[in-house]
């Protein structure tokens, strides 16, 4: 007789549920025990009770692998390659990791003719390479295209952060980001994906704010989106005009994101924002598109250490910061800084025995406070904006 809890096994109606080793061993003790009699001799060291246990290991593994199989028909269960191919059902795709780009300008010498691929950096590294040459023209200034070396989203810099030179020329008196770089992006982990595929899933489609928001999220590269739809008859209270639909995207490419809300709309509806691109709308008509960017708000902070020098590791600043820019890389638009959540970012490096910090919007608002992010604001980290100070003991 086959044990009572069979029926808690294999296909059920919360789905395939795999039958443990443990179980699988009482049902073959059962069944041997029905056809040659109870008496039969299954210890652990027997030959029979030996044999039993070698299949029910066995039978687990199977058991285990149909439970794979049966996760991977389904997008919040599957992983991996098999996750890329059930959602490819729905139309969507894995995003890839691409570089950023971003428009440099240059001030020197007029005249002076900027190579293709010169290299120009932040100040932590992030390098990126000149697409076009660019010539300086009379009063010495020029701008042109760069992209990242760095297929991440790292890449996407703060504006003005691109300030030095890989290769230094005397003619040229500076250089930098006047906005920031956007498009980068590092490949979507599983996790990321399938929070993507749940949103498009319950977003409706159409020109709603959740079918524009759902459109935007799906361009590679987006990683942050808000839409401000003002159906009424006057200006709101974001300063949007009548019947018009502001949308708020980091990330992507200017083209690709413009193109995202133009497959959404009705026909005829005004869009609003400093970004401004033209493409086809679904009928292959040009159609100028308005978005804008969030609003980059930078965080300075000062951190404030007491260290025992025995365990306190020679790169243990830079894992602080490294902390501290992957965290608020994670904010979304009107999150809030939390000031003591930097604690647990900061005590867990080794040696970091006590601390003190303080943030702010500005090196003159330092504050042992939180940062509250306004709707359509997003924080930005900059490697000279967070100071770090040892005490080490």
């Amino acid at each position: 007789m086959m044990a009572e809890t069979d029926a808690e096994y294999g296909l059920t109606p919360q789905g395939y549920v795999a039958e443990p080793e443990d179980a699988i061993q009482i049902d073959l003790f059962e069944l041997a025990g029905s056809l040659m009699g109870s008496n039969i001799g299954t210890a652990e060291k027997s030959i029979l009770g030996s044999f039993i246990r070698i299949v029910a290991h066995r039978m687990a593994n199977y058991e285990q692998t149909i439970g794979n199989v049966w996760d991977s028909w389904f997008f919040d269960t599957a992983t991996g390659i098999t996750l890329d191919k059930v959602v490819a059902l729905l139309g969507l795709t894995r995003n890839k990791s691409q570089p950023a780009y971003v428009s440099l300008s240059f001030t020197g010498k007029a005249g002076t003719v900027i190579d293709a691929d010169e290299m120009f950096e932040t100040e932590d590294g992030q390098t990126f390479i000149l697409e076009d040459a660019v010539i300086l023209d009379a009063d010495g200034n020029g701008s042109g295209i760069a992209v990242s070396m760095d297929e991440s989203a790292d890449a996407n810099v703060a504006a003005g952060t691109i300030t030095k030179q890989t290769m230094p020329v005397e003619e040229i008196t500076s250089v930098t980001n006047p906005v920031a770089a956007t498009g980068g992006m590092t490949t979507e982990d599983d996790e990321t994906f399938k929070n993507r595929v749940k949103v498009f899933e319950e977003s409706p489609s159409g020109a709603t704010r959740d079918g524009i928001k759902s459109s935007v999220a799906n361009v590679a590269g987006v990683d942050q989106v808000e839409v401000n739809v003002n159906d009424t008859n006057e200006v709101d209270e974001n300063s949007d005009p009548p019947k018009s639909i502001h949308v708020y995207a980091s990330g992507g490419i200017d083209g690709d994101v413009a193109q995202a809300i133009s497959d959404t709309l009705a026909g005829g509806t005004q869009t609003v924002g400093a970004t401004v691109c033209k493409v086809l709308d679904r009928g292959g008509h040009p159609q100028e598109i308005h978005f804008d960017r969030p609003t980059g708000v930078p965080i300075f902070m000062t951190v404030t250490l007491d260290t025992d020098s025995t365990l306190f590791e020679t790169d243990g600043i830079d894992q602080i910061k490294t902390n501290i820019k992957t965290y608020l890389n994670s904010l979304t638009m009107g999150d809030k800084v939390r000031f003591t959540y930097l604690y647990t970012l900061v005590y867990g490096v080794v040696g970091v025995t006590d601390a003190e910090i303080k943030i702010g919007r500005t090196t003159d608002t330092l504050a042992a406070s939180d940062i509250q992010l306004e709707t359509f604001e997003s924080a930005t980290y900059a490697l000279g904006n967070i100071e770090v100070v040892t005490n080490a003991n």
